[in-house]
């Protein structure tokens, strides 16, 4: 990782934190005791209102403080800032302030869409738990209406969200000469489903680190903290279709790393299949 991926992602990281913070204040319900005068309730609404909308504001203003940030010393670096999908990776020349703004907010975008993808796929493995849970709770907060949908609905939604964002995209970015041509819109159709498919390996990353973690937690204490029975409680019904194998050495249970191994020989087919599928097009 360069110096410039790690503010990337610093910076993409806290736009996504004040991102969260504007929702959970929108969402969030306020306690009203009694003996609360009308006029403090009032205040206090006004005050969470102006308190999300600085979160908002402050999101977009770092966005556009990075993009005149980078647009500035592009002048003197000729260097250009990529966003690799895989199978193919999108340069944006950083002296051209447009592109360089574009590449801020899919950025930001991009790591914001991981993040509730990995969510709607937390909420899948953690559909029958309780409202006890804290995370659980807080995890369907941010969901909101979409928590209620059947399970394979949410596993669809990111494939059909990454598809439609390269059929909205692809023109601007190829109007900039930024991606190669398509034939016609088949073709561009075509691209939008393999970037669709490679949509859900951004869960490979929550996957491997639930799995870790708990394999690491299963022999090494690490407190009592809730969010420690959060993803114990992920990871055994991640691990359930192995339930019925036993596998392990001694007293060494292997179901963790025989399905950290399954995980990536998946992430490692599926992105050459997609990078070979993309070179092939159209069909």
């Amino acid at each position: 990782m360069t110096l410039i991926d790690f503010i990337d992602f610093a910076i993409n990281g806290i736009c996504v934190i004040l991102w969260l913070n504007w929702r959970a204040v929108g969402v969030a319900q306020p306690v009203v005791g009694s003996g609360i005068s009308l006029l403090a309730t009032l205040k206090r609404a006004e005050t969470r209102r102006v308190n999300r909308w600085i979160s908002l504001v402050t999101l977009g203003s770092l966005l556009l403080l990075r993009a005149a940030f980078y647009w500035l010393i592009g002048f003197e670096f000729a260097w250009t800032l990529p966003i690799d999908l895989g199978p193919i990776a999108i340069p944006f020349r950083a002296d051209f302030f447009g592109r360089v703004a574009l590449y801020s907010l899919l950025s930001f975008g991009l790591l914001l869409g991981v993040f509730y993808s990995s969510l709607l796929l937390l909420s899948i493995l953690n559909r029958r738990t309780g409202e006890n849970d804290y995370l659980c709770r807080l995890m369907r907060l941010h969901l909101g209406r979409i928590d209620h949908l059947p399970a394979f609905i949410k596993l669809s939604l990111p494939v059909v969200g990454s598809m439609f964002l390269w059929v909205t995209c692809a023109p601007l970015l190829r109007m900039w000469g930024m991606v190669p041509p398509w034939l016609n819109f088949s073709h561009l159709c075509q691209q939008s489903v393999v970037f669709g498919a490679m949509s859900i390996l951004t869960w490979l990353y929550i996957l491997t680190a639930i799995l870790a973690l708990y394999l690491l937690q299963s022999y090494v204490y690490l407190g009592n903290h809730y969010a420690w029975s959060f993803l114990n409680l992920t990871a055994k019904n991640l691990l359930r279709p192995l339930e019925k194998y036993p596998i392990q050495i001694g007293k060494f249970d292997l179901r963790p790393v025989v399905a950290i191994g399954v995980i990536l020989g998946f992430w490692a087919c599926v992105h050459w299949g997609a990078a070979e599928v993309y070179q092939r097009l159209p069909f």
